[in-house]
């Protein structure tokens, strides 16, 4: 991944992976990486609040990775995605997600292909725009309970 996005020389903002089995390891050669490239242009965070998350993966060109958030708010968002490895198989994507395996060619070749297509169609796939003010109205129409009482006679 990370020697496909300095072939393609685009700006990047790596998410650092989350503590998954393995996550050590993918720490450990992004820093390498990082050491051995430091003309590449990447930056790295650590996370972000929703707040700044979803702003960012909404005006993001194309996400690269492999995580959740990729298939459901970026798909959501139209956003275009190069989904790389097996993590995420047996979830439903939308049109805006490409699945890939993880070799540097075959990122690169998606990659392009996702920066010439631009931004999707918005995908209701995992959520429709609204969806909370329609429940909250739902919730407020609701009969209101009442307990039944025992009567003896």
């Amino acid at each position: 991944l990370l020697y496909s996005i300095k072939e393609l020389n685009i700006q990047t903002i790596l998410i650092w992976p989350n503590i998954d089995a393995g996550a050590d390891g993918v720490s450990q050669a992004i820093r390498r990486f990082r050491e051995n490239n430091s003309k590449a242009k990447l930056h790295a965070y650590k996370n972000f609040e929703p707040e700044e998350y979803i702003p960012l993966l909404d005006n993001t060109v194309c996400a690269i990775g492999n995580s959740s958030s990729f298939i459901r708010d970026a798909s959501f968002l139209g956003t275009p995605v190069v989904l790389i490895g097996s993590r995420q198989d047996g979830r439903e994507r939308s049109d805006a997600v490409i699945r890939v395996e993880p070799k540097k060619s075959e990122i690169i070749q998606k990659v392009q292909i996702q920066l010439d297509h631009g931004k999707y169609k918005k995908s209701s796939l995992y959520g429709q725009e609204g969806a909370s003010e329609k429940i909250v109205e739902q919730i407020k129409n609701l009969t209101k309970y009442t307990q039944k009482r025992f009567v003896s006679r």
